[in-house]
C-alpha cells in the first residue's frame, strides 16, 4: 500500500450543495460590485457586513420558527451568512499574516 501524508482537514466532506450556493453568492457580488470587492473593505465595512449577515441569520430563524418568510424577496439567507463567514475568515487570515510579517493590516 502506498504511503502518504494526511491533511488535517477533508475538503471532500464539505457538502457540494453548500459550496455551490456559496459560489452563487460570490458570483452575485462580483457582478454587482466587482470581483473580490470585499477584499478592500475597512473595519467599518466588516462591521456593516456582520450586521447584514446577522439580518440574514435572523430572517432564516424567523422562517424556521414560523414557516413563513419575513420578506417577499427570495434570497438564500444561509448562503449569505456563509459568504460573510468565509470572507471574514480570509480577512482575518490576511490580517494575522500582515501582523506577523510587520506589514499593515487590511
Amino acid at each position: 500500500m502506498a504511503s502518504t501524508d494526511k491533511e488535517p482537514f477533508s475538503l471532500t466532506e464539505i457538502p457540494f450543495e453548500s459550496l455551490r450556493r456559496l459560489g452563487l453568492v460570490f458570483r452575485e457580488g462580483a457582478q454587482k460590485y466587482g470581483k473580490e470587492n470585499w477584499r478592500g473593505g475597512d473595519h467599518a465595512y466588516q462591521i456593516e457586513r456582520a450586521n447584514h449577515a446577522l439580518k440574514h441569520l435572523l430572517l432564516y430563524v424567523h422562517a424556521l420558527e414560523t414557516g413563513q418568510r419575513y420578506t417577499d424577496v427570495e434570497e438564500d439567507d444561509l448562503a449569505k451568512v456563509m459568504w460573510f463567514c468565509a470572507t471574514q475568515m480570509e480577512i482575518e487570515r490576511l490580517e494575522k499574516r500582515n501582523v506577523h510579517s510587520g506589514g499593515i493590516t487590511v
